[in-house]
């Protein structure tokens, strides 16, 4: 961004989007003029989307600054624009029916799972479908492959978080491919990863799956997981029993070393499952050593938190409405994706603070304007005004715009309905700063 204009004119744009996350460009940003303004925003080439991504990269290495522990959650997901194949530049997705933009993230978060922000983001569009052969696809060069993403971004995690005392990046079935794991011991990262290849493990004097090395080690425990529930489901707890294993991961014939590396292998079985569809059953991978029962239980429970990174892609999509965007042209594109994906990362930060620090005053996460607002809205049907004193109060009358009932057997509002209600939230909050209150 190399004007003031432009800054004063992006600061404005995404105060507008972060009102109204719901809303279209045009909606959210009051009037034609504004609209218009939004849209040669977009498209001016001064505006940088790697300079606004960066700013809040910064930002969010100054929060986790000097932070025990930082859970680096790569994740990826797809941006489906079908029925808008006409904007300039969208690829293919899995197949050729659909286009869209591939979307990787590298979300920060604490052990107790408040989210400081995004530390890396890469957007890829497919141009054509290549039909490789599996024999072929392994000869290729990482560098020639999508997968190597997962690379990229744990390179930018080593590089940015050395504010942190100690980082571990959580990653799911996709990024267990040996390059990986070879870069995590080149650069010294930590790593859990859910295993999907039963890869050959050396054994004494023979080789064994990693699968069957680890189940011959006997039970060290048992420990109660919570499952996330699917839409309108709730969370349920089941029992599972832990193993783990010392093992040492041989490696491809294509490279040149023959000892392996070293690394500790965790599996968790549930106990008495409803049905073998649903049955629990992972087998993590970890570089970080694991002695006993608790050790496993903690890298257990880091991976629990990657699914703060689905949760986060599902604000920036269901939420957000990303995928709605026309924009005629990837560029407009991804410089909008970049900016509502820091919108998204407000409302997520803001639920979670809430559960993280309920007595938190209210002003750490709502403007004074908005907290008058909210005490209107609050009180609206007793004709009172409730004063918003806590982060979870704040959060709590939030969500009861958005549809949240706040009954005891409810629990805590999750980001869907925060976002519901933000919307209802800014509209009051316009109404009273246009009315000078």
């Amino acid at each position: 961004m190399e004007t003031k204009g432009s800054i004063a004119r992006m600061i404005k744009v995404m105060e507008e989007l972060s009102s109204n996350p719901l809303a279209p460009i045009n909606q959210a940003s009051g009037d034609w003029a504004s609209t218009k303004a939004t849209y040669r925003l977009l498209s001016n080439p001064k505006v940088n989307e790697e300079e606004l991504f960066r700013a809040h990269r910064e930002q969010t290495i100054k929060r986790f600054e000097g932070e025990e522990l930082v859970l680096a959650i790569q994740d990826t997901t797809y941006l489906n624009y079908v029925g808008h194949e006409s904007c300039a530049g969208l690829g293919y997705m899995r197949d050729a029916k659909a286009k869209g933009v591939l979307l990787h993230h590298t979300l920060c978060i604490n052990e107790q799972g408040l989210p400081f922000g995004l530390l890396s983001q890469q957007k890829r569009t497919r141009q054509e479908l290549k039909k490789t052969s599996h024999g072929a696809m392994k000869k290729l060069p990482i560098e020639e492959k999508e997968s190597y993403r997962w690379l990229e971004a744990l390179r930018a995690t080593v590089s940015f978080s050395k504010g942190a005392k100690k980082v571990v990046t959580i990653c799911d079935r996709e990024a267990d491919i040996y390059e990986f794991f070879e870069e995590c011991r080149n650069l010294g990262a930590n790593y859990v990863v859910r295993v999907l290849q039963n890869r050959v493990v050396l054994h004494e004097d023979e080789t064994k799956s990693i699968r069957k090395s680890v189940l011959e080690s006997k039970i060290c425990g048992t420990i109660n997981v919570a499952i996330v529930g699917r839409e309108g489901e709730k969370a349920k707890q089941v029992v599972v029993s832990v193993r783990f294993a010392e093992v040492t991961m041989k490696n491809p014939k294509s490279k040149n070393f023959d000892s392996g590396f070293q690394a500790y292998a965790i599996y968790l079985d549930e106990l008495n499952p409803v049905s073998e569809e649903e049955r629990l059953n992972w087998l993590l991978l970890t570089n970080i050593p694991v002695t006993d029962l608790e050790g496993a239980t903690e890298k257990i429970n880091w991976y629990k938190r990657r699914w703060s990174v689905e949760t986060y892609h599902k604000v920036l999509k269901s939420g957000c409405k990303v995928e709605s965007s026309r924009l005629e042209h990837i560029d407009r594109l991804n410089l909008y994706i970049t900016m509502m994906g820091i919108v998204a990362w407000r409302l997520f930060w803001m639920t979670h603070i809430a559960r993280s620090e309920p007595d938190k005053p209210a002003s750490a996460v709502l403007t004074e304007l908005e907290l008058q607002a909210l005490s209107f809205l609050a009180g609206k049907k007793k004709k009172i005004v409730v004063p918003i004193k806590t982060t979870f109060q704040a959060i709590t009358e939030i969500a009861k715009l958005g549809g949240f009932l706040g009954r005891k057997s409810d629990g805590f509002p999750g980001p869907i309905v925060v976002w519901r209600g933000w919307e209802k939230l800014s509209n009051a909050t316009d109404l009273l700063e246009a009315m000078d209150y």
